[in-house]
């Protein structure tokens, strides 16, 4: 049975070879994964050199080799593309990293808005820092205050007349992997 081990190692490098691409397309890993690959490259040309009598191991090492044969062409490409900078999640994860080195806006602005009240400005800015630090924790970008606030004044009232609530509090969730702003009327 040292086919099948074979086989079955081939699956496992390719599974593991697949994840260490992603992960350096992703920006985790600094290099791709030359090693692993050439160690895959030189199993398939090992395991397709030999006679095969057994119809299932057959196909098992047939859907490995037609798999690594279509990665390989998707990391080619890939990389072509990282090289040529076309590709799109780079370009996503370059603008990213260029928001994180850029200064963080000012916690609590200067210039508040004359209709606000204090206790409703404070409230709007113990949420607005609650809500930089959840999007900072997803790694999402930083809006800016005014919007936020803007936002808020503008649904409260709404909120308040659809549940006929006397107050809403705003209360910062995480779902799906967003930070969030979440509405709680109080009646």
């Amino acid at each position: 049975m040292a086919l099948a081990d074979d086989i079955t190692a081939l699956e496992k490098k390719l599974l593991q070879l697949k994840t260490d691409y992603e992960q350096y397309f992703l920006g985790y890993q600094k290099i791709p994964p030359e090693k692993l690959r050439m160690e895959v490259e030189k199993l398939v040309r090992l395991l397709t050199g030999q006679t095969i009598t057994k119809t299932g191991l057959k196909f098992r090492l047939n859907t490995a080799t037609l798999k690594f044969g279509s990665y390989k062409t998707y990391w080619d490409r890939t990389i072509r593309e990282i090289e040529e900078g076309r590709y799109v999640r780079d370009k996503f994860k370059m603008k990213l990293h260029e928001a994180e080195r850029q200064p963080a806006p000012p916690v609590h602005p200067t210039a508040s808005p004359a209709t606000a009240n204090p206790s409703e400005e404070d409230s709007i800015k113990r949420v607005y820092d609650e809500y930089v630090k959840a999007r900072q924790d997803t790694r999402e970008g930083i809006p800016k205050f005014e919007a936020v606030a803007d936002l808020i004044k503008k649904q409260t009232p709404i909120i308040k007349e659809k549940y006929k609530a006397s107050a809403v509090d705003f209360k910062v969730v995480i779902e799906d992997g967003k930070a969030k702003l979440k509405a709680v009327p109080k009646k």
